[in-house]
């Protein structure tokens, strides 16, 4: 079985940030994982409170989709089959399947989008 919360986090954040919905000087961010071993591919989500993403709705959506065998060459398949919910946690899934297959490839991820 795979583990998708690899971890939650905060950051303390050295200036403060500041955008029309207010300020805040940490965020909360959640690593997810998608596979095992050096194939694995991490990704990051980060709760945007303005938007309605919080780190708790971030591990929820994270922790309904673990254990599934998730293969990066059915990256549009399994994408589109998530459940709805956290915006934030599906791009951490997104960004981790690029990046196992990346690893798979033996490429660098940047080197995959550009």
């Amino acid at each position: 079985m795979y583990e998708t919360i690899l971890g939650a986090y905060t950051l303390d954040l050295r200036h403060t940030w500041r955008i029309a919905h207010g300020a805040s000087d940490q965020r909360h961010n959640v690593l997810a994982k998608i596979g095992e071993g050096e194939q694995a591919g991490i990704g990051e989500a980060a709760g945007v409170p303005h938007h309605s993403e919080s780190q708790a709705g971030i591990i929820a959506l994270l922790g309904v989709c673990d254990g599934p065998e998730w293969d990066p060459f059915q990256m549009e398949e399994q994408l589109s089959g998530l459940p709805p919910g956290s915006a934030a946690a599906r791009g951490a899934i997104d960004l981790a399947l690029h990046d196992a297959l990346g690893k798979r490839l033996g490429q660098p991820l940047y080197r995959l989008l550009a």
